[in-house]
């Protein structure tokens, strides 16, 4: 590991270390994840009404489009943090010269509230589960599955979301503020970290969803949206 690498992960320590004890990064997240989630949700709905009627090819590609927001919402979060830094002062977190010179003091992050899911809001009134068949049975199972599968990507993000931020930070902020002094390029884009860091669990996600669409598609083939599955099984449900 180069002198540069060495100086790169003590910084993110740091700074995930004074992220985590301000005790505000997962509040910030679950902005983040709110955004993206609605993102993917209204992006499945824009895509359904264009036409793509395939929900095995339009729920992964929608998981996708979610992923994009969230690059984005980091970008515009590393965007104010560059603009604003000069006016951050806190003593609270100092970057020894000794690991990072010419580093800033300090970093400070904001906060958020409000967690969401992906998953597809069925429309209509409420349905009598009583005579359902097994058909309706995996229906139900698999957008369980597609909840569940969301929820747990989410909570994936804002678990990590103080080293997450950190490295953002560190790369989008501290080490471009230096490169640019220095007339150089960054040893590493920020958007090559938060994908390191994200992209597995979203990929995980995407064929999780792709293969509740199929799923859905082989029991209703008819049948566009989880809603419109789980009102056909049960319309063919034996009373």
């Amino acid at each position: 590991m180069t002198d540069s690498n060495t100086a790169r992960e003590r910084a993110i320590q740091r700074l995930a270390a004074y992220i985590e004890r301000r005790g505000q990064s997962r509040f910030l997240m679950l902005i983040f994840t709110a955004g993206a989630t609605l993102s993917g949700v209204l992006a499945s709905m824009c895509l359904h009404a264009a036409g793509m009627d395939s929900m095995a090819i339009r729920f992964p590609l929608s998981v996708g489009i979610a992923y994009l927001m969230f690059l984005l919402e980091l970008s515009f979060f590393v965007s104010h943090h560059r603009a604003t830094r000069k006016n951050f002062v806190d003593d609270s977190f100092p970057l020894f010269t000794s690991d990072l010179s010419g580093f800033p003091q300090s970093i400070q992050i904001g906060g958020g509230r409000s967690p969401a899911t992906l998953s597809e809001k069925p429309s209509g009134g409420g349905f009598d589960i009583g005579g359902i068949n097994g058909d309706g049975i995996i229906v139900i199972l698999l957008i369980i599955a597609a909840i569940v599968t969301t929820i747990a990507a989410n909570l994936f993000m804002i678990y990590q979301a103080p080293v997450l931020l950190a490295e953002v930070l560190v790369d989008g902020v501290l080490f471009f503020d230096i490169a640019r002094r220095m007339n150089r390029m960054s040893t590493q884009h920020w958007v090559s970290g938060a994908m390191r860091r994200t992209f597995f669990p979203i990929l995980i996600v995407a064929v999780c969803f792709s293969v509740i669409g199929i799923g859905l598609q082989s029991i209703s083939p008819k049948a566009t949206t989880m809603a419109e599955a789980f009102r056909v099984t049960h319309a063919s449900a034996p009373r």
